[in-house]
């Protein structure tokens, strides 16, 4: 194991909601956002305490698994933890089978994640790879309350960001002269043209008019979310049809990047997972003109062993990566 970790390639990306997973997919790369709480937050430049986490990003999902295995925290392996004191790195790998998919209930979400034709005959494709491997699909299975969970979402991330980046700025010796958000509103104000030339921070100054983290509005936001994600949504759908795991597209196609207009992204699949805190892998799936396309799989928290053995099946199975290419064009 120590010659596999040596040998293996990747990066740690950092995500709040869809920061790894979302650039995973774009690239034909394997993310895992781990449970909030694996990986230590420390040295993350902060969001939300509530989401934030650190992840990799790499070739392979064994890469990832090394990864992960390296930076998760001791005191959250659960029994994974008691059975490894020597090579952390081969903590998540040990168990990585051909047949990790044999016998396992995947639930296949698919409202209101369509992201068109072409990414969804992709998706299509992958379930019927996976049932030939030995899953039995659930399809379709709803994960409740997707679409109430972005105001109170945005509210909470407002909120934890003000205070979490006031805490980072002071336990960096106040860097570059910022003691807190204020300073950097005005930073930004006073240099706007030269930090500010195709956007705004209208973001910072919402969160400046936010009170603190005992505020009622807060903690009614914060407690309403996690209810919804979590207990009533991801927790609901994999309990009630007895589910090893939830199978999603990732998101849309990735697109040209607009500093003028902004996004014009087709959107993401990653918010339930983000704002419950549980656990989820992109997986490369397919191409659409030589764009990529990503299926994620979702479990319950501090199951990422299992999640693992599941993508590292169906990776294996279809081998779909590719070296990444500088295309001039795409035709789709």
């Amino acid at each position: 194991m120590a010659v596999a970790a040596n040998l293996c390639a990747g990066a740690i990306g950092t995500e709040t909601d869809g920061s790894i997973m979302c650039p995973s997919s774009a690239t034909c790369t394997v993310g895992i956002k781990p449970t909030v709480g694996l990986v230590s937050q420390a040295g993350i430049i902060p969001i939300s305490h509530s989401q934030d986490t650190a992840g990799p990003i790499a070739r392979t999902v064994a890469d990832a698994a090394i990864i992960l295995g390296a930076i998760s925290e001791s005191d959250h392996r659960g029994e994974l933890g008691s059975e490894k004191k020597g090579d952390i790195c081969s903590l998540y790998i040990d168990n990585l089978s051909l047949d990790g998919l044999k016998g396992v209930r995947l639930g296949i979400v698919r409202d209101p994640y369509d992201f068109g034709t072409r990414v969804n005959a992709i998706f299509d494709d992958a379930i019927a790879n996976m049932a030939y491997l030995g899953a039995t699909a659930v399809d379709p299975v709803e994960v409740q309350n997707v679409d109430e969970l972005l105001h109170n979402e945005m509210e909470v991330l407002l909120y934890e960001f003000k205070a979490s980046i006031n805490i980072y700025l002071a336990s960096h010796d106040h860097p570059a002269g910022m003691s807190c958000l204020s300073d950097i509103i005005s930073y930004n104000e006073e240099n706007s043209s030269a930090v500010m030339k195709y956007f705004g921070q209208e973001l910072f100054i919402m969160a400046e008019e936010k009170g603190d983290l005992d505020s009622k509005s807060y903690l009614e936001a914060k407690t309403e979310n996690m209810r919804l994600a979590g207990e009533e949504g991801l927790n609901l759908a994999l309990q009630q049809h007895k589910l090893d795991a939830l199978v999603v597209p990732t998101g849309g196609l990735p697109w040209v990047v607009d500093v003028l207009n902004g996004d014009c992204s087709s959107g993401h699949s990653c918010r339930p997972a983000a704002v419950s805190g549980y656990p989820s892998i992109s997986v490369p799936a397919g191409y659409v003109g030589g764009l990529p396309v990503g299926i994620s799989f979702i479990g319950q928290p501090y199951q990422e062993a299992e999640l693992i053995k599941l993508a590292f099946a169906y990776e294996q199975s279809t081998n779909v990566r590719r070296p990444p290419e500088f295309l001039k064009e795409v035709s789709i």
